[in-house]
């Protein structure tokens, strides 16, 4: 994409799921990359044995059975197809934890999207779950821990620590593995960072120093 607009190098922000090829593009391509911004993310998101945590901690083994979980499902679907998969997830997808958020924007796009969930026809529920299962499918058994002290380029890490999807025990052992990465720790918030004003603010006064 870099190249077809004709960009030479970029400041690359990557949250989530997306936090891995993010962190891919600096180690395999850094001279593409001006600065890393890595939100609510970490380097094994789809691995029963990821790097760098610690297993016992509670909200890690939390996430560690929804892996555990999410991988069978994988392996239902290539054994059994998508609609197999949907009928033993589907309450996932229509209707996923979405908690209370202080912002009341944030609350207005959560309930926005549940309301879209809701009225997802069949055949579009389908297609979201194949989606999210060929995402997880990409990021399995993956674990860059090893190579992130490869990425060079200057970096910001920005996690909450009341994240319950990916736990901020992920987002410190990026912090302590990429040389000389900053860490952001945002109390109280959860994940979906791109959307979080605190978020926000902290990427772009950051951006601005790195620039």
């Amino acid at each position: 994409m870099l190249d077809y607009l004709g960009i030479e190098q970029a400041a690359v922000i990557a949250t989530s799921a997306g936090g891995p090829i993010g962190m891919r593009l600096a180690i395999d391509h850094p001279d593409r990359v001006e600065s890393l911004v890595l939100l609510n993310t970490g380097a094994a998101l789809m691995t029963l044995s990821p790097s760098g945590v610690d297993h016992t901690d509670p909200f890690v083994a939390d996430r560690l059975a929804t892996v555990a979980t999410r991988l069978a499902l994988l392996d239902l679907f290539e054994q059994q197809g998508i609609h197999e998969a949907v009928a033993a997830s589907e309450d996932e997808w229509r209707s996923p934890p979405q908690p209370p958020q202080p912002d009341p924007a944030l609350n207005s796009a959560r309930d926005n999207r549940q309301r879209a969930l809701d009225n997802l026809s069949n055949t579009e529920l389908a297609r979201l779950t194949l989606g999210a299962l060929l995402n997880m499918k990409a990021q399995r058994n993956s674990d860059l821990s090893n190579d992130l002290h490869r990425i060079k380029c200057p970096t910001l890490i920005v996690h909450g620590d009341a994240d319950t999807t990916i736990p901020i025990a992920f987002g410190q052992a990026l912090a302590s593995s990429i040389p000389s990465a900053d860490f952001v720790r945002l109390r109280g918030v959860g994940h979906g960072l791109i959307v979080d004003p605190k978020a926000q603010r902290a990427t772009a006064k950051w951006l601005g120093r790195a620039g």
